[in-house]
């Protein structure tokens, strides 16, 4: 045969290719999918390094599909929305902090743990992973904050800003990045009513009014089951606030545990006008009581000093009395060895047995006296031991006395005609209300609730 053969005399040895390098839409599909690629998506994270999103994953977001040998690469937007939400959730996954207690190092009562849920990290990844859509397929790099569905932390620390509320103590401290700018006594909520009690936890002020007037929930007619005006309200949880209370005369002791308000925490006026001009919506406020178990472990601690102390009081009076008995036998026996001295020898030994024998009896009576005025002196401790709790007990009758004399007045006693009466007797009238109170002028439901 023919030694070449020339192909352009034979175009059927050729097959044109469908596609070629310099197709148009090849090459426009190709561009489009590395400007996907070359997307780069970075967050600054609060609480970490930044995050980035790049070719190195976004490569997986490109599904791919083979047909009779042929794979091709292409987006679907569907398939890209998925992977972004996926994405999201995982950033939210390293960085949301949810907080349900702190530890807070208190003025007096040392590290409390409180409860909360108001605080801590949360991503709103709806809004994030629309965002990261939309870049995405504007094929649009960028740079972003983290959006929070909740951003809020505590400032609680050595240079923080914040109102602590020492229920024990009955005191109210407020503090400006660490440093006491003004505290007062108050009376918190009626401790020995669960339904009254302050809430203990960690929360934000979330609202300030002058000159409202906080009602209690409704009797069976509907009138309000109370009404007090205050000058000065500070909300920082639902119903509960910060305020004035005309109708007190005295603040901080021991009030709150039978005479208390209904949940909130009652200050002096010229004290909660102080505090409402410099106190901020948004600051901190945390309602302290100490951790059970290390209530408990202070109770035992205490109880096991005084039961020390005790024991070393007897010991000292038990060693008092033998001294006291000793001595006496001494000189009993001294006053026979001299008496026998001036007789013959065989007078002298039974005058000095005569002599010892009497002085025992003696010297047994002065014992006796010493023991009793020992005991005398025991009973007189112990009497001035339970004086306290005698004298707490007869406070705790009175209280239930004026509880009764008063209840025939009723709500109304305490505060539909606030500043008319004064001091704990207005409060005992007042009955448990288990439900926060509304205010007037409220507007939205949260802030149409106080506690009083």
């Amino acid at each position: 045969g023919a030694d070449e053969i020339d192909l352009a005399a034979a175009p059927e040895a050729y097959k044109t290719a469908a596609i070629t390098l310099d197709d148009k839409n090849l090459n426009k599909r190709k561009d489009d999918l590395n400007a996907f690629l070359n997307v780069k998506a970075t967050y600054h994270m609060t609480d970490g390094p930044d995050e980035v999103l790049d070719g190195h994953e976004l490569k997986n977001w490109i599904k791919s599909t083979t047909v009779g040998g042929k794979t091709q690469y292409a987006l679907d937007p569907v398939y890209v929305r998925v992977k972004a939400d996926e994405y999201i959730a995982s950033l939210a996954a390293k960085d949301d902090t949810e907080l349900n207690s702190i530890a807070f190092e208190s003025t007096k009562l040392g590290t409390v743990q409180l409860p909360t849920n108001e605080f801590g990290h949360k991503l709103d990844q709806e809004k994030m992973s629309e965002e990261l859509y939309k870049n995405l397929m504007a094929r649009k790099s960028f740079t972003s904050d983290p959006e929070y569905s909740m951003n809020v932390m505590p400032d609680i620390g050595p240079e923080g800003t914040y109102v602590e509320v020492d229920i024990p103590n009955q005191h109210v401290y407020y503090y400006v990045k660490g440093k006491l700018a003004w505290e007062s006594d108050c009376v918190s909520g009626t401790e020995q009513n669960s339904g009254r009690r302050t809430p203990t936890g960690v929360y934000s002020l979330y609202y300030k009014q002058l000159n409202r007037t906080l009602h209690g929930p409704p009797r069976a007619d509907g009138t309000p089951s109370y009404s007090s005006f205050v000058n000065y309200w500070m909300a920082f949880y639902k119903g509960y606030g910060l305020h004035d209370a005309s109708w007190r005369s005295e603040y901080g002791g021991n009030i709150f545990q039978y005479s208390g308000s209904h949940g909130c925490v009652n200050l002096p006026k010229k004290k909660a006008a102080e505090l409402y001009d410099i106190l901020d919506v948004g600051t901190t406020v945390l309602i302290v009581r100490p951790d059970k178990k290390a209530e408990e472990a202070l109770k035992a601690a205490e109880e096991k000093k005084q039961e020390e102390e005790k024991k070393e009081e007897t010991k000292k009076q038990e060693s008092s009395a033998g001294s006291a008995a000793g001595g006496a036998s001494n000189a009993s026996n001294a006053s026979g060895n001299a008496s026998s001295g001036s007789g013959a020898q065989s007078s002298n030994q039974s005058s000095s047995r005569s002599g010892a024998q009497s002085a025992q009896p003696a010297a047994q009576g002065q014992s006796g006296q010493s023991s009793a005025a020992s005991t005398t002196q025991q009973v007189q401790n112990n009497s001035s031991d339970t004086q306290p709790v005698q004298q707490n007990g007869q406070a705790a009758a009175a209280a239930s006395a004026g509880a009764e004399d008063t209840a025939a007045a009723g709500a109304d006693a305490q505060n539909d005609t606030p500043g008319e009466t004064t001091g704990p007797a207005a409060e005992i009238a007042a009955p448990a209300q288990e439900a926060p109170a509304v205010a007037d002028g409220a507007e939205s439901a949260a802030e149409a609730q106080a506690a009083d």
